[in-house]
Protein backbone atom coordinates (compact mmCIF):
# COMPACT_ATOMS: atom_id res chain seq x y z
CA UNK A 1 0.00 0.00 0.00
CA UNK A 2 1.18 3.51 -0.80
CA UNK A 3 2.96 5.04 2.21
CA UNK A 4 1.04 8.29 1.80
CA UNK A 5 -2.28 6.41 1.90
CA UNK A 6 -1.23 4.57 5.08
CA UNK A 7 -0.35 7.85 6.76
CA UNK A 8 -3.68 9.36 5.70
CA UNK A 9 -5.62 6.42 7.17
CA UNK A 10 -3.62 6.68 10.38
CA UNK A 11 -4.34 10.38 10.64
CA UNK A 12 -8.05 9.77 9.99
CA UNK A 13 -8.24 7.14 12.73
CA UNK A 14 -6.52 9.47 15.17
CA UNK A 15 -9.07 12.16 14.33
CA UNK A 16 -11.98 9.76 14.91
CA UNK A 17 -10.58 8.75 18.30
CA UNK A 18 -10.04 12.37 19.30
CA UNK A 19 -13.64 13.19 18.40
CA UNK A 20 -15.04 10.53 20.73
CA UNK A 21 -16.79 12.18 23.70
CA UNK A 22 -15.23 11.57 27.12
CA UNK A 23 -16.65 8.78 29.29
CA UNK A 24 -19.22 10.23 31.67
CA UNK A 25 -20.74 8.91 34.87
CA UNK A 26 -24.02 8.32 33.03
CA UNK A 27 -22.20 5.87 30.74
CA UNK A 28 -20.34 3.92 33.40
CA UNK A 29 -23.10 3.49 35.99
CA UNK A 30 -26.81 2.71 35.90
CA UNK A 31 -29.67 2.24 38.35
CA UNK A 32 -30.21 -1.20 36.80
CA UNK A 33 -28.15 -3.93 38.51
CA UNK A 34 -25.25 -5.24 36.43
CA UNK A 35 -26.57 -8.74 36.98
CA UNK A 36 -30.10 -9.23 38.16
CA UNK A 37 -32.55 -11.89 39.27
CA UNK A 38 -36.29 -11.94 38.83
CA UNK A 39 -38.74 -10.99 41.57
CA UNK A 40 -39.69 -14.66 41.79
CA UNK A 41 -36.07 -15.73 42.29
CA UNK A 42 -35.46 -13.02 44.86
CA UNK A 43 -38.75 -13.24 46.76
CA UNK A 44 -37.14 -15.03 49.72
CA UNK A 45 -34.71 -12.15 50.12
CA UNK A 46 -37.12 -9.31 49.43
CA UNK A 47 -39.51 -10.61 52.10
CA UNK A 48 -36.87 -9.66 54.69
CA UNK A 49 -35.62 -6.35 53.30
CA UNK A 50 -35.96 -3.52 55.85
CA UNK A 51 -38.79 -1.08 55.20
CA UNK A 52 -37.25 1.99 56.82
CA UNK A 53 -33.84 3.48 57.37
CA UNK A 54 -32.05 2.89 60.67
CA UNK A 55 -31.51 6.66 60.88
CA UNK A 56 -32.73 9.48 58.67
CA UNK A 57 -30.05 10.34 56.08
CA UNK A 58 -28.55 13.82 56.43
CA UNK A 59 -29.12 14.25 52.71
CA UNK A 60 -30.01 12.15 49.67
CA UNK A 61 -27.34 9.47 49.52
CA UNK A 62 -25.93 7.66 46.49
CA UNK A 63 -24.26 4.25 46.67
CA UNK A 64 -22.06 2.94 43.86
CA UNK A 65 -22.13 -0.87 43.61
CA UNK A 66 -19.22 -2.21 41.57
CA UNK A 67 -19.36 -5.73 40.11
CA UNK A 68 -16.43 -7.38 38.31
CA UNK A 69 -18.05 -9.16 35.35
CA UNK A 70 -14.99 -10.63 33.60
CA UNK A 71 -13.68 -12.70 36.50
CA UNK A 72 -15.03 -15.46 38.75
CA UNK A 73 -18.48 -14.53 40.05
CA UNK A 74 -20.10 -15.84 43.20
CA UNK A 75 -23.63 -17.26 43.06
CA UNK A 76 -24.81 -14.73 45.63
CA UNK A 77 -23.65 -11.65 43.69
CA UNK A 78 -26.89 -10.96 41.74
CA UNK A 79 -28.96 -11.50 44.90
CA UNK A 80 -26.88 -8.95 46.79
CA UNK A 81 -27.32 -6.55 43.87
CA UNK A 82 -31.10 -6.93 44.02
CA UNK A 83 -31.12 -6.66 47.82
CA UNK A 84 -29.16 -3.39 47.72
CA UNK A 85 -31.36 -1.90 45.00
CA UNK A 86 -34.60 -2.71 46.81
CA UNK A 87 -33.17 -1.84 50.23
CA UNK A 88 -32.37 1.66 49.02
CA UNK A 89 -35.77 2.10 47.41
CA UNK A 90 -37.74 0.80 50.40
CA UNK A 91 -35.87 2.60 53.16
CA UNK A 92 -34.88 5.83 51.44
CA UNK A 93 -31.46 5.46 53.07
CA UNK A 94 -29.72 5.63 49.69
CA UNK A 95 -30.16 5.09 45.98
CA UNK A 96 -27.97 2.45 44.38
CA UNK A 97 -26.23 2.67 41.04
CA UNK A 98 -24.36 -0.26 39.48
CA UNK A 99 -21.31 -0.54 37.26
CA UNK A 100 -18.77 -3.00 35.93
CA UNK A 101 -16.65 -0.28 34.30
CA UNK A 102 -13.42 0.40 36.20
CA UNK A 103 -13.55 3.99 34.92
CA UNK A 104 -16.34 4.62 37.40
CA UNK A 105 -13.57 5.08 39.98
CA UNK A 106 -12.05 8.03 38.18
CA UNK A 107 -12.62 11.16 40.31
CA UNK A 108 -14.95 12.82 37.80
CA UNK A 109 -17.27 9.79 38.09
CA UNK A 110 -16.72 8.71 41.70
CA UNK A 111 -17.06 12.02 43.50
CA UNK A 112 -20.87 12.18 43.20
CA UNK A 113 -21.28 9.12 45.45
CA UNK A 114 -21.31 8.94 49.24
CA UNK A 115 -19.91 5.41 49.35
CA UNK A 116 -18.93 2.58 47.04
CA UNK A 117 -19.51 -1.14 47.56
CA UNK A 118 -17.38 -3.89 46.03
CA UNK A 119 -19.81 -6.77 45.57
CA UNK A 120 -17.65 -9.92 45.59
CA UNK A 121 -15.20 -8.46 43.10
CA UNK A 122 -12.20 -10.60 42.18
CA UNK A 123 -8.92 -9.37 40.72
CA UNK A 124 -9.95 -5.80 40.02
CA UNK A 125 -7.61 -4.42 37.32
CA UNK A 126 -6.06 -1.75 39.51
CA UNK A 127 -2.61 -1.09 40.93
CA UNK A 128 -0.54 2.02 41.60
CA UNK A 129 1.69 1.07 38.64
CA UNK A 130 -1.01 0.41 36.01
CA UNK A 131 -3.88 2.66 37.14
CA UNK A 132 -2.36 5.37 39.34
CA UNK A 133 -5.19 7.86 38.80
CA UNK A 134 -7.85 5.36 39.82
CA UNK A 135 -5.91 4.24 42.90
CA UNK A 136 -5.37 7.84 43.96
CA UNK A 137 -9.05 8.59 43.40
CA UNK A 138 -10.19 5.66 45.58
CA UNK A 139 -7.86 6.60 48.42
CA UNK A 140 -8.76 10.28 48.26
CA UNK A 141 -12.46 9.39 48.21
CA UNK A 142 -12.32 7.38 51.45
CA UNK A 143 -9.68 9.37 53.28
CA UNK A 144 -11.57 12.54 52.42
CA UNK A 145 -14.58 11.41 54.46
CA UNK A 146 -16.66 9.02 52.39
CA UNK A 147 -17.36 5.30 52.69
CA UNK A 148 -16.07 1.98 51.36
CA UNK A 149 -18.10 -1.22 51.71
CA UNK A 150 -16.61 -4.64 51.06
CA UNK A 151 -18.86 -7.63 50.48
CA UNK A 152 -17.32 -11.13 50.66
CA UNK A 153 -14.96 -11.32 47.66
CA UNK A 154 -14.04 -7.64 47.96
CA UNK A 155 -10.86 -8.73 49.73
CA UNK A 156 -9.87 -10.98 46.81
CA UNK A 157 -8.32 -7.98 45.08
CA UNK A 158 -5.33 -5.66 45.32
CA UNK A 159 -2.54 -8.26 45.09
CA UNK A 160 -0.30 -5.45 43.88
CA UNK A 161 -1.75 -2.70 46.05
CA UNK A 162 -0.93 -3.28 49.74
CA UNK A 163 -2.45 0.04 50.80
CA UNK A 164 -5.89 -1.10 49.60
CA UNK A 165 -5.44 -4.44 51.37
CA UNK A 166 -4.82 -2.52 54.58
CA UNK A 167 -7.84 -0.30 53.98
CA UNK A 168 -10.21 -3.27 53.68
CA UNK A 169 -8.47 -5.21 56.45
CA UNK A 170 -7.85 -8.57 54.80
CA UNK A 171 -6.55 -10.33 51.70
CA UNK A 172 -7.79 -13.64 50.30
CA UNK A 173 -5.88 -16.85 51.07
CA UNK A 174 -8.65 -19.44 50.97
CA UNK A 175 -12.18 -20.34 52.07
CA UNK A 176 -12.08 -23.40 54.35
CA UNK A 177 -15.70 -22.80 55.40
CA UNK A 178 -17.76 -23.60 52.31
CA UNK A 179 -21.45 -23.53 51.51
CA UNK A 180 -21.90 -27.21 52.40
CA UNK A 181 -21.93 -26.47 56.14
CA UNK A 182 -23.66 -24.37 58.78
CA UNK A 183 -20.91 -22.40 60.51
CA UNK A 184 -21.07 -20.98 64.02
CA UNK A 185 -20.70 -17.20 64.34
CA UNK A 186 -20.17 -15.41 67.65
CA UNK A 187 -21.08 -11.81 68.38
CA UNK A 188 -17.88 -10.05 69.48
CA UNK A 189 -19.48 -6.65 70.10
CA UNK A 190 -23.07 -7.30 71.28
CA UNK A 191 -23.62 -3.69 72.40
CA UNK A 192 -22.37 -2.04 69.23
CA UNK A 193 -25.00 -0.14 67.20
CA UNK A 194 -24.25 -2.20 64.06
CA UNK A 195 -25.00 -5.39 65.99
CA UNK A 196 -28.42 -4.25 67.25
CA UNK A 197 -30.29 -6.68 64.94
CA UNK A 198 -28.71 -9.59 66.84
CA UNK A 199 -29.61 -8.27 70.29
CA UNK A 200 -30.21 -11.06 72.76
CA UNK A 201 -28.18 -13.57 70.74
CA UNK A 202 -24.69 -14.73 71.58
CA UNK A 203 -24.32 -16.05 68.07
CA UNK A 204 -25.95 -17.88 65.19
CA UNK A 205 -25.25 -20.37 62.41
CA UNK A 206 -24.99 -19.40 58.78
CA UNK A 207 -24.88 -21.51 55.61
CA UNK A 208 -22.42 -19.82 53.29
CA UNK A 209 -18.81 -19.73 52.17
CA UNK A 210 -16.50 -17.68 54.39
CA UNK A 211 -12.99 -16.43 53.69
CA UNK A 212 -10.10 -17.07 56.05
CA UNK A 213 -8.41 -14.08 57.67
CA UNK A 214 -4.83 -13.24 56.73
CA UNK A 215 -2.64 -11.60 59.36
CA UNK A 216 -0.99 -9.16 59.60
CA UNK A 217 -3.32 -7.44 57.11
CA UNK A 218 -6.22 -8.70 59.22
CA UNK A 219 -5.65 -7.62 62.80
CA UNK A 220 -7.84 -6.70 65.74
CA UNK A 221 -5.27 -4.03 66.46
CA UNK A 222 -6.25 -2.25 63.25
CA UNK A 223 -10.02 -2.79 62.96
CA UNK A 224 -13.02 -3.34 65.20
CA UNK A 225 -14.20 -6.92 64.69
CA UNK A 226 -17.95 -7.10 65.28
CA UNK A 227 -18.39 -10.84 64.78
CA UNK A 228 -16.19 -13.82 63.99
CA UNK A 229 -16.29 -17.58 63.68
CA UNK A 230 -16.92 -19.42 66.95
CA UNK A 231 -14.12 -21.93 67.36
CA UNK A 232 -15.80 -23.55 70.36
CA UNK A 233 -18.07 -25.21 67.80
CA UNK A 234 -16.50 -28.54 66.73
CA UNK A 235 -17.67 -28.45 63.10
CA UNK A 236 -16.45 -24.89 62.59
CA UNK A 237 -13.13 -25.54 64.32
CA UNK A 238 -12.55 -28.68 62.25
CA UNK A 239 -12.10 -26.54 59.14
CA UNK A 240 -9.42 -24.39 60.79
CA UNK A 241 -6.24 -25.88 59.35
CA UNK A 242 -3.85 -23.04 60.25
CA UNK A 243 -3.15 -21.10 63.42
CA UNK A 244 -4.42 -17.91 61.77
CA UNK A 245 -7.81 -19.59 61.21
CA UNK A 246 -8.46 -19.49 64.95
CA UNK A 247 -9.48 -15.85 64.58
CA UNK A 248 -11.58 -15.55 61.44
CA UNK A 249 -13.49 -12.30 61.14
CA UNK A 250 -17.01 -12.29 59.74
CA UNK A 251 -17.57 -8.54 59.93
CA UNK A 252 -15.52 -5.50 60.93
CA UNK A 253 -15.35 -1.73 60.61
CA UNK A 254 -12.49 0.73 60.60
CA UNK A 255 -11.77 4.39 60.17
CA UNK A 256 -9.60 5.34 57.21
CA UNK A 257 -8.56 8.96 57.33
CA UNK A 258 -11.82 10.88 57.67
CA UNK A 259 -13.75 8.04 56.02
CA UNK A 260 -15.17 4.69 57.06
CA UNK A 261 -14.79 1.08 55.89
CA UNK A 262 -17.41 -1.64 56.51
CA UNK A 263 -16.64 -5.23 55.51
CA UNK A 264 -18.78 -8.34 55.71
CA UNK A 265 -17.65 -11.86 54.90
CA UNK A 266 -21.23 -12.78 54.02
CA UNK A 267 -22.74 -12.56 50.55
CA UNK A 268 -21.32 -15.59 48.72
CA UNK A 269 -24.52 -17.59 48.86
CA UNK A 270 -25.33 -20.84 50.61
CA UNK A 271 -26.42 -24.21 49.27
CA UNK A 272 -29.02 -22.13 47.48
CA UNK A 273 -27.88 -18.74 46.20
CA UNK A 274 -29.09 -15.91 48.42
CA UNK A 275 -30.01 -18.22 51.29
CA UNK A 276 -28.02 -16.35 53.95
CA UNK A 277 -29.85 -13.11 53.10
CA UNK A 278 -33.27 -14.58 53.82
CA UNK A 279 -33.55 -13.30 57.38
CA UNK A 280 -34.22 -9.95 58.98
CA UNK A 281 -31.12 -9.52 61.20
CA UNK A 282 -28.60 -10.09 58.40
CA UNK A 283 -30.25 -7.55 56.07
CA UNK A 284 -30.72 -5.06 58.88
CA UNK A 285 -27.03 -5.47 59.68
CA UNK A 286 -26.16 -4.71 56.03
CA UNK A 287 -28.28 -1.56 56.19
CA UNK A 288 -26.66 -0.38 59.42
CA UNK A 289 -23.20 -0.96 57.98
CA UNK A 290 -24.01 1.01 54.83
CA UNK A 291 -25.52 3.91 56.76
CA UNK A 292 -22.49 3.96 59.06
CA UNK A 293 -20.11 3.96 56.09
CA UNK A 294 -22.03 6.87 54.57
CA UNK A 295 -21.72 8.85 57.78
CA UNK A 296 -25.38 8.92 58.82
CA UNK A 297 -25.19 6.41 61.66
CA UNK A 298 -22.75 7.32 64.41
CA UNK A 299 -20.79 4.46 65.97
CA UNK A 300 -17.31 3.97 67.39
CA UNK A 301 -14.79 2.03 65.30
CA UNK A 302 -11.87 2.03 67.73
CA UNK A 303 -10.00 -1.30 67.53
CA UNK A 304 -10.06 -3.43 70.67
CA UNK A 305 -7.11 -5.70 70.05
CA UNK A 306 -4.73 -6.39 72.93
CA UNK A 307 -2.19 -4.08 71.30
CA UNK A 308 -4.61 -1.62 69.75
CA UNK A 309 -2.84 1.51 68.59
CA UNK A 310 -3.66 4.42 66.35
CA UNK A 311 -2.73 2.57 63.15
CA UNK A 312 -5.96 3.03 61.21
CA UNK A 313 -4.48 5.92 59.24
Amino acid sequence: MNKRIVLSITALLAMVVSLQPPVTSAQVASTKPVTDVTDEQAKGILAHTPKKAAVKPKKARKLLVYVQTDQFRTPGEPYVNRMLKVMGEKTGAFSAEFSSDINVFLPENLDKYDAFALNSTVNMPVSPETTPKICESIMNFVRGGKGAIGIHGAVDNFRNWPEAQEMFGNVFRGHPWQENGAWAVKIDEPNHPLMAPFKGHKGFRIVTELYASTPPVYSRDKQLVLMSLDMTDPDTKARASQEADQDTGVCWIKNWGKGRVFYTNMGHGGMRAGLELENDPVQEHFLLGIQWAMGDLKADATPKGAKATATTK
